[in-house]
């Protein structure tokens, strides 16, 4: 709507108000008999203050605002048709993107409940066995091979700095200490990543 030059108390016509708001002069009329009909006279020129003037400029903008949102509202079968298809699109990209998130995190998931079995780290022969790898023949071959583990089955520098391995001192029957090699909590993601996943793609 544009607004309005009025100075004081000065008074406007119908025809200068719907001028000045660009509108038709019945819009004017209509709207202003509804909050003054007293004003509106047959065969009488109707003059309107400044007050009037804003009130039935602001009635006019509601009703304009109120024609805008149903304006949107579908009305016929195909519209309302339309709309449901729209919603269903939308609904079936979320699913979408949920679901890469969801592959995206299993593996996370089942490192994490397998480490929950566990106390708070596992041997390379439980991460065999979780991976579904044979600890002998499939997993300890590959590490040795790609200087991963020692021949001692010791992790090496290498898996000590890429931290996806660490050793444990366990005390023996006889009292004596010995290392093993584990993987911790940690490390058992990236044990996925760097060692599992390359073994997957090799065998």
């Amino acid at each position: 709507m544009k607004e309005l030059a009025l100075n004081g108390d000065n008074r406007m016509t119908v025809k200068e108000v719907a001028q000045a708001l660009g509108i038709s002069d019945e819009t004017v009329r209509a709207n202003g008999k509804q909050l003054y009909p007293e004003l509106f006279v047959n065969g009488k020129t109707t003059y309107l203050n400044e007050g009037q003037v804003t009130a039935i400029k602001l009635q006019i903008e509601k009703h304009h605002n109120l024609q805008s949102t149903l304006e949107v509202i579908p009305k016929t079968d195909l519209e309302k048709e339309m709309l449901i298809l729209q919603a269903m699109q939308f609904q079936a990209e979320r699913i979408n993107i949920l679901q890469s998130k969801l592959i995206e995190l299993q593996p996370k998931a089942e490192s994490f409940d397998a480490l929950m079995k566990t106390e708070t780290d596992m041997s390379i022969t439980a991460a065999a066995k979780h991976f579904s790898l044979h600890p002998k023949a499939e997993l300890f071959p590959y590490l040795r091979d790609n200087g991963f583990l020692t021949s001692k089955d010791l992790p090496t520098q290498r898996s000590l700095d890429l931290d996806i391995m660490s050793l444990r001192e366990v005390k023996c029957a006889d009292n004596c200490t010995r290392s093993q090699t584990v993987i911790k909590a940690k490390q058992l993601d990236k044990f996925r990543k760097i060692i599992i996943q390359k073994l997957e793609v090799v065998k």
